[in-house]
């Protein structure tokens, strides 16, 4: 086994930092020999679930953490743009929470560039956290640095009564000009205070040779080229993935700070398994013992408007009562009562506020149950539709509904749901960017001051289908791209192999279109928070209505921010929470703006829940395909 392990690991989640993806790093610790990795991305653990699951399948353990951001003196002063870096990992459990609370607070009270939390919340949430000093950017460095003797022991005091045996200093060698004289006065404190050391490597790429891949990667997250001598950049060549040969030529271990990385893996027990859901607590009405109970009384509540005596429906009422028993049974055994509850509650509050609800769509339009509490408006035995298709009691996995919402109606039911359910309890869900095919082209060219007509004649051959074509794909498939890999012309040859390295790394973060989370108590109990510039306050009158004084649209204000959990679509479910699809269609808008307009002119309210007899001349006409002028059906 190897002697040493990294602890200070980026991956690509550190936005525009680094071109390490999960997948490669954890190969690149079973080719190496290392059984254990740290990665402290900064700010953040996006996705953290994707790189458990990634290091399961290399048999690598991940030790989790963050490079956090310091403001200097509080995380809500923001009149400098300064703060220092600060390494943690998670010990446990305790450490887990303790850490989500920490990124959150820094992203929605500390956000100034960047996501800053300050000494405040580090003390409130050390516990299970192992601490490390970081880089040349970490304040102990900086205070070394400009030589202020009595700022660094303050620093190292302050840390070693905070977190004990479990506070290090960092030393790093990257071949910089500071290197020596900084460890020799990092090594001396560390005596002085019987502080233990850890060597690290700064790693923002895998091997030596992506070194100039990162620096076009910096470039594109400065904005600027390569051209301009002021950009920002590294120092050196040395950030990457070194062996434990490579760091024992750094590093002779007189000080065990190389054994020292092996200490704090075994500190660290923490591991991330997919957590069974878990459902937010829906508030019963009295007379309700559980969710069930009342889940039956909606239940049969709807049974009455819709089919009236089952009994005297003879054998299709006994066969209507079979499902309705079926599903109710299935429901309660798998603990998803709260959830039909939720999404029902939803769909009505929208409806009582005058805006329309789709049909239902997908498998749900299986579920009688659903019919029945209105969460669909299809009846599934009429069309011989599976329940099991949609719930599954051999396969235990949240339920996915999908509801469509009018666009202002979306945002009147997420107020209502943050009104029910508390602010802190809600949260929307990010969605993170990466560089395609024809955006990495892009971006890279301007790196590279190549001229934007030749960069636009380039994208242009990257085929539009299929979706999401990766550019080694379209290389192999279309001759000119090709042939720009031995272009006469440098930059164009170094426009296509930079593309190539940096396709698929993220790029950005904004918000999920959709996807809105409910939990028990606060959402970063269970996830850490990030914030977006994105914010949703879609307002819309109808055509005709006057206004009248109150209605008006919201503007963004500012610096507003849009609160989003730091695991995406794919993971969140992955942590048991429970995420609920409010889809915003323009077209059910226009459908309640055409009711509304046909009853002021010709006093005639419709319903077309209720008057639709199922058009049978439409279906004979589809079934002929006369769908002519029908975008989707």
């Amino acid at each position: 086994m190897s002697e040493f392990i990294h602890l200070h690991t980026h991956t690509h989640y550190s936005m525009l930092s680094s071109t390490i993806l999960p997948e490669d790093l954890f190969e690149a610790c079973q080719k190496l020999g290392m059984s254990a990795v740290g990665v402290t991305d900064h700010a953040t653990m996006f996705n953290m679930p994707q790189l458990f699951g990634e290091a399961k399948k290399f048999g690598i353990k991940l030790l989790i953490g963050a490079e956090l951001f310091i403001a200097p003196t509080s995380r809500h002063d923001k009149s400098s743009t300064e703060a220092h870096h600060l390494n943690v990992l998670i010990k446990d459990d305790v450490g887990y929470k303790n850490l989500c609370k920490i990124l959150s607070a820094s992203a929605r009270e500390g956000f100034y560039y960047r996501p800053r939390a300050d000494k405040e919340l580090i003390t409130a949430h050390h516990e299970g956290l192992i601490c490390m000093t970081s880089c040349d950017r970490g304040e102990l460095a900086k205070l070394v640095l400009k030589n202020d003797e009595q700022g660094a022991r303050r620093f190292i005091a302050f840390h070693k009564e905070l977190f004990a045996d479990d506070f290090y200093i960092e030393l790093e060698r990257h071949n910089a000009p500071e290197d020596a004289r900084l460890n020799k006065e990092l090594i001396r404190l560390a005596k002085d205070f019987g502080v233990k050391l850890v060597a690290t490597n700064d790693v923002h790429y895998l091997e030596r040779k992506d070194a100039d891949a990162q620096e076009v990667m910096l470039a594109m997250k400065s904005k600027t080229t390569l051209s301009n001598p002021k950009r920002m950049k590294f120092p050196t060549d040395e950030f990457y993935f070194k062996s434990a040969d490579e760091m024992a030529l750094l590093f002779d271990n007189e000080h065990h700070e190389l054994s020292n990385t092996l200490e704090i893996s075994e500190k660290c027990t923490f591991k991330f398994s997919d957590q069974t859901p878990r459902l937010p607590h829906f508030p019963l009405p009295d007379g309700f013992k559980s969710d069930s109970d009342y889940l039956r009384h909606l239940t049969y509540s709807g049974v009455a408007k819709k089919y009236g005596d089952l009994e005297s429906l003879g054998e299709r009422g006994q066969k209507i009562k079979e499902r309705i028993d079926y599903e109710l049974a299935t429901v309660d055994k798998m603990g998803f009562s709260a959830y039909f509850l939720i999404v029902s509650d939803l769909i009505a509050a929208s409806r009582k506020q005058g805006y329309s609800v789709g049909p239902g769509r997908g498998s749900v339009a299986g579920s009688i149950v659903a019919y029945l509490t209105d969460i669909t408006q299809v009846e599934p035995l009429q069309f011989n539709l599976l329940f099991e298709r949609f719930l599954n009691p051999e396969r235990v996995s949240m339920p996915d509904i999908d509801i469509d919402f009018t666009p202002v109606g979306k945002q009147k039911v997420l107020d209502y749901t943050i009104e029910k359910y508390q602010n802190e309890s809600v949260s929307k869900v990010i969605a993170i960017s990466t560089l395609g095919a024809k955006a990495v082209l892009k971006d890279v060219g301007r790196v590279l001051d190549v001229p934007l007509e030749t960069v636009a004649q380039i994208t242009k051959l990257v085929p539009s289908k299929p979706v999401g074509i990766t550019l080694a794909e379209a290389i192999e498939n279309v001759k000119e791209l090709k042939d720009l890999r031995k272009s006469p012309d440098a930059k164009i040859r170094k426009m296509i192999e930079f593309a190539l390295t940096l396709e698929g790394r993220a790029r950005n973060v904004s918000v999920h279109a959709a996807g809105v989370v409910i939990t028990n108590g606060a959402v970063d109990e269970y996830v850490p928070l990030y914030v977006s510039d994105k914010v949703e306050t879609e307002e819309r009158r109808f055509a005709d209505e006057e206004d009248d004084g109150e209605t008006s649209t919201k503007a963004k204000s500012k610096g507003e921010k849009q609160v989003v959990t730091q695991f995406d679509k794919d993971y969140i479910e992955k942590a048991g929470l429970l995420k609920i699809d409010y889809l915003g269609l323009e077209t059910l808008a226009v459908i309640d703006e055409t009711l509304k307009l046909i009853e002021k002119r010709y006093n005639k309210k419709l319903n077309l829940a209720r008057d639709s007899d199922g058009r049978p001349k439409d279906v004979q006409d589809f079934s002929r395909r006369k769908n002519g002028g029908h975008l989707s059906v």
